[in-house]
């Protein structure tokens, strides 16, 4: 990466010249300088001292690696909440947000959430319902340990019960709304993923198994011991799995309540009740 001058706006032109998107150029430079994105803007034409010009070569060379923007700087907003994030938690998607909606348009007295990863879920729904029971469970240590410090820093003294399980085997009381996030990406689609996906983000977050249901097949036969009557499922989905998730559900002995559309218009939430 060529660099002219130290002033805000050559950095920037030099790493858009560099490859780096326009998006994360700007977005990598106000976390470097602590500044919003509209103070840069403001500000174009200043100079930034050695020590940051230095940081900020070594930020965009990892972003060159294909390391994500999210990881470089540990942190992303979901649900207008800012979390913590590292290479142990899948980084949280936009599309995810369905599920805190669907949960809060319930207002359930009790959430139990299934692969937490950051928490970002559990956590959205104890910010917006303070008296929601809520668990977050998934099966390392090491994730359950990004998940309660961004419980700490984002709720306080509100209170989120972590417990390492994979999936539902570990847990014996009954929720209200039991959501989840699943690894749905059939083993060989990985490697065909973005680099900065199929490099960097967890595996473990990511692989569905052989034909990207493991996870759903589990949950499916493991969680109806887990649910109130009359409690919902909340699942977060892909086109390519609806047809097999579909199935899977009928044969357990689940029925389709709701299915909710993304942002591009295709399936990405499903909400399913117990039969009879």
């Amino acid at each position: 990466m060529k660099i002219l001058s130290n002033t805000i706006k050559s950095l920037i032109e030099a790493a858009l010249k560099s490859g780096i998107s326009k998006i994360d150029a700007y977005y990598l430079m106000s976390y470097l300088l602590k500044r919003t994105k509209e103070e840069i803007f403001a500000n174009i034409d200043d100079r930034i001292s050695l020590v940051k010009l230095l940081r900020w070569k070594h930020i965009i060379r990892k972003r060159q690696k294909g390391v994500p923007a999210n990881y470089i700087t540990g942190s992303k907003e979901f649900y207008s909440l800012n979390f913590k994030v590292n290479s142990s938690v899948l980084i949280p998607r936009p599309e995810t947000e369905l599920i805190v909606e669907e949960v809060l348009k319930l207002k359930p007295l009790s959430l139990l959430d299934v692969g937490t990863g950051s928490g970002n879920i559990a956590i959205s729904v104890k910010y917006h319902l303070p008296d929601c029971r809520v668990t977050a469970v998934d099966v390392k240590r090491s994730i359950l340990r990004i998940a309660k410090e961004n419980c700490k820093i984002i709720l306080g003294d509100l209170r989120i019960r972590f417990i390492i399980s994979d999936f539902c085997n570990s847990i014996s009381d009954k929720f209200d709304i039991i959501a989840s996030n699943p690894p749905y990406i059939p083993n060989n689609t990985i490697e065909k993923l973005q680099r900065e996906v199929s490099k960097y983000e967890p595996k473990i977050a990511l692989s569905g198994g052989d034909d990207g249901l493991s996870s759903y097949k589990k949950i499916f036969s493991e969680c109806k011991s887990c649910l109130k009557k009359n409690g919902r499922l909340i699942l977060e989905i892909s086109d390519e799995v609806l047809n097999g998730v579909m199935n899977l559900a009928c044969f357990n002995g689940w029925a389709l309540e709701k299915l909710i559309k993304d942002y591009s218009g295709f399936p990405r939430v499903a909400i399913f009740k117990l039969e009879g």
